[in-house]
């Protein structure tokens, strides 16, 4: 081995230590805590003080609860690793936005140092430090990865031991190192569930050799194979106790873009992706890409995987191919996150490319050289960029540092209080930045899921409290904001703080709300009204408020107040109303009472001491036509997780004669 090659082995530690110092860079910008960064580990916040299931909203059966709870998902699709990493890290460091992000950075310098090693066993030593050069130091790369809000940093971790394990095993074959190799992938699988995509683009690109070493190696093959099961066991678990929940959430999420529309969405975020993606510039509200990066470093990566496919080295280049196909023809939605993911790919494919032509073609050294310059010098000056916006602006929108403000607030002005939370993107970083000290309910779920949002404001404000919602210019479920704001205005409110991004744009308002009288619940029945209603029925959700959506295509969960509007035949008429309370409502609340008035009349309340089925029966005179029934119970329940405020489960109710 000539002194050169010796040298080039250490550039992949090298490339770790560049990473680093471009990760450090960017955590002391300090921007705030964005709130799917701060779901990635809201599990080693709970599980530090709470033996229980998590009590923030989270997708179900992905905690399990053998004696102590523990989660096996985070969400549906994206395994719990980070969050058993950022408890040991919180157990020693404090629970602090910085260590989350030196916690991201040290998952990707495997990606690093993996890619790297396996670049320098396929290719050479020499292209295994360019590849892991070029990723060390791309904005993209460092940015998904640092300020990690789409499971990017397990993704890479899980990718960068496949890649050194696979390095290792060419250089050695051993079972250990097969199983190694399969127990990273499988562990990509958990961490998050499309990475099955890239196992399917590397058996694709390596297919040939695949079914050679299947032939010739079935010990190291089965070791590969009990390895997969390994790393995948959590997420084959959950399946197991959910019922497919993984594939389920696929059938949830779909693209709303089609045709040749979605791929052209999809062309411009991956142009972006191989430079600086949007989501890494909308941190600090950057510039764009210059028109000559912008459409140059795609077609010099197309050229690579040209020259790749030419060449010995066509599986790099098929299995990059292979995956960004997975990505654009998917009907699931894909982000800028999910491009970034292909880099490492890309990384080798280059690396490779130009280590062919260095050594075929002398002239092309020198070209080479100027184009890493170019691109060392492009990703620098995004770096620098970067780190100097957002230690200018704090972080903007979403990453505002705002946050810590918002949080500070909270924590020592209103110590104790329950805090309502009227638009999305504030509670989980809530809650980690204060340790779980601060307590929150998310209610905007509740009035997207009524049928009249403004309705829903103006009976939840009755109950009074305190109420954080995002400024106008940080609104981020446009139609209930708007109808939070529109019903504050008309009672006259005032935020009781306001917090503001550095830039002057209003992050966030506070409202401390007094309970006011219960304003009349009022249906607007639409079509013809009808004396009995079958809660499964859709068509009659105009002759209610105060429910939630159908469960189970039988019944809905009331909230403590809730109306009911029919048509009441002329004369007496019996009011039923079927309804059930589970055991955990009981247990938890103990007596309810359910009041009801018709017609501004008020009935004799009923109270229910135990669980089960019930009828709430009462006799009741009119002159005929609608009639809206109001009902009120003397307390209400708040699901755990979903935050929901749920009173009684209704099957159905009616007026008859």
């Amino acid at each position: 081995m000539t002194g050169s090659s010796r040298a080039a082995r250490w550039l992949p530690a090298a490339a770790v230590a560049v990473y680093l110092c471009c990760a450090a860079a960017l955590i002391t910008a300090r921007p705030g805590l964005q709130y799917d960064e701060a779901l990635m580990v809201l599990g080693a916040v709970h599980m530090r003080h709470s033996p229980g299931e998590l009590t923030l909203p989270h997708d179900p059966d992905t905690w399990v609860c053998p004696g102590r709870c523990f989660p096996l998902m985070t969400v549906r699709y994206v395994g719990a690793l980070k969050e058993y990493v950022a408890m040991a890290a919180f157990a020693l460091f404090g629970t602090k936005t910085s260590v989350i992000r030196f916690v991201s950075a040290l998952l990707a310098c495997l990606c690093v140092w993996g890619t790297g090693r396996f670049t320098a066993r396929y290719v050479t030593p020499a292209a295994g430090g360019a590849a892991a050069l070029i990723l060390a130091v791309h904005p993209s790369f460092v940015d998904q990865t640092v300020f990690d809000n789409g499971a990017v940093a397990v993704w890479m971790f899980a990718l960068g031991g496949a890649l050194a394990a696979l390095a290792a095993y060419a250089g050695h074959p051993r079972p250990a190192a097969a199983a190694a190799a399969g127990f990273f992938a499988g562990l990509g699988v958990w961490s998050r569930a499309n990475f099955a995509w890239l196992v399917l683009a590397a058996v694709a690109g390596f297919a040939p050799k695949l079914w050679r070493w299947l032939r010739t190696s079935p010990r190291d093959a089965l070791a590969a194979a009990a390895g997969g099961l390994a790393g995948a066991a959590p997420l084959l678990a959950y399946q197991a106790v959910s019922g497919f929940g993984t594939l389920e959430a696929a059938g949830m999420f779909q693209a709303a873009e089609r045709g040749t529309h979605l791929l052209a969405i999809r062309t411009v975020m991956w142009a972006e992706s191989l430079v600086a993606d949007r989501e890494h510039r909308a941190i600090w509200n950057g510039p764009p890409e210059l028109d000559t990066v912008y459409w140059t470093v795609p077609l010099l990566v197309m050229a690579a995987l040209a020259v790749c496919l030419a060449s010995r080295y066509r599986p790099l280049a098929v299995v990059a191919l292979a995956f960004y196909f997975l990505l654009f023809s998917s009907r699931l939605p894909v982000a800028e996150h999910h491009l970034v993911t292909a880099l490492p790919l890309v990384a080798m494919a280059v690396a490779a490319a130009g280590n062919l032509l260095a050594g075929r073609y002398r002239r092309a050294r020198a070209a080479l050289a100027v184009l890493a310059a170019i691109y060392a010098g492009v990703a620098v000056c995004w770096q620098v960029g970067a780190a100097a916006g957002i230690r200018a602006t704090g972080g903007t929108g979403q990453w505002s540092d705002a946050i810590v403000a918002v949080a500070q607030e909270l924590e020592h002005s209103y110590a104790g209080r329950d805090v309502k939370i009227a638009d999305w993107g504030l509670q989980n970083n809530l809650y980690v930045i204060t340790d779980g000290r601060v307590r929150s309910r998310e209610i905007y779920p509740n009035a997207q899921s009524a049928p009249d949002p403004a309705g829903f404001w103006r009976e939840e404000l009755n109950d009074g409290g305190l109420y954080l919602a995002n400024g106008p210019e940080n609104a981020q479920m446009k139609e209930v904001a708007a109808a939070f704001a529109a019903e504050v205005a008309r009672r006259g409110l005032k935020p009781v703080k306001t917090f503001v991004e550095r830039g002057g744009r209003t992050y966030a308002l506070l409202y401390d709300v007094p309970p006011g009288r219960a304003e009349p619940l009022a249906p607007a029945p639409s079509g013809t009204l009808e004396s009995t209603i079958e809660m499964r029925d859709p068509a009659r959700e105009s002759q209610l408020v105060g429910f939630h959506q159908i469960e189970q295509g039988s019944y809905r969960w009331s909230r403590r107040r809730f109306a009911i509007a029919l048509k009441a035949p002329e004369g007496r008429s019996r009011l039923v109303v079927e309804l059930y309370i589970p055991e955990d409502v009981v247990r938890r609340l103990g007596p309810l009472t359910l009041s009801a008035a018709a017609g501004g009349r008020k009935l004799e309340p009923q109270t229910f001491t135990t669980p089960g089925k019930f009828r709430f029966e009462r006799e009741i005179r009119s002159v005929g036509g609608p009639l809206t029934v109001s009902f009120e119970l003397d307390k209400a329940y708040i699901e755990p997780g979903e935050g929901r405020e749920l009173g009684v489960v209704v099957s159905s109710a009616g007026l008859y004669p």
